[in-house]
């Protein structure tokens, strides 16, 4: 169910779990830690990934840990975050998407009982006249 396309190779990932989801909070809170240095953060995620997908995959994805270049670690992570929020991602953009289209069909309505008040008012009739003054 879960998939990435990374470097023009598919990568199929595991089932989303709990212990998935743990871990994805472990990587986020350690690469919001200022202090933590960056090398150690790109190694928590080459980690996870090697646990998800299998060092050989991952090595012949990206490399080695010391050899790749940091921008893969990262996009591949990145890559396989957004596959696992991508089905709540959708809903939410399927329900604005709802929302959208429920509140200009609102808007739709209302213009068109404004024209149709006017419309039965006559005032579109060209012999009617109204005049203003003082």
């Amino acid at each position: 169910m879960y998939s990435i396309v990374f470097n023009g190779t598919e990568v199929n990932l595991p089932k989303y779990s709990f212990t998935i989801a743990n871990k994805i909070e472990e990587i986020e809170i350690s690469n919001n830690n200022a202090s933590k240095k960056f090398k150690d953060k790109c190694n928590l995620m080459y980690k996870f990934e090697s646990e998800l997908i299998g060092k050989q995959q991952l090595s012949e994805l990206i490399g080695d840990f010391n050899d790749c270049d940091p921008n893969d670690i990262n996009l591949l992570y990145l890559s396989i975050v957004a596959s696992y929020q991508k089905p709540i991602a959708d809903y939410n953009s399927e329900a604005t998407e709802s929302k959208m289209n429920d509140a200009n069909l609102s808007k739709l309505l209302e213009v068109l009982n404004v024209v149709s008040s006017i419309s039965d008012s006559g005032i579109l009739n060209g012999d009617n006249k109204v005049t203003f003054g003082r």
